[in-house]
């Protein structure tokens, strides 16, 4: 598993665990963690955009 790829499954687990506890939806729970951690979802942007160009090659 690459680097890219372990941030973007910590990424969801992330989201999920903060809608269950917080009882937020999925586009609020990432919100709340840009807000609160703009670099973390910098970095996630990122894994997901290499992943989308990994994919399309």
């Amino acid at each position: 598993m690459t680097k890219n790829e372990k941030l973007l499954k910590a990424w969801d687990q992330l989201v999920r665990t903060l809608s269950q506890k917080e009882g937020l939806s999925g586009d609020q729970a990432v919100a709340h963690v840009k807000k609160h951690f703009p670099e973390l979802y910098e970095l996630y942007k990122e894994a997901k955009r290499q992943k989308r160009v990994k994919t399309s090659d």
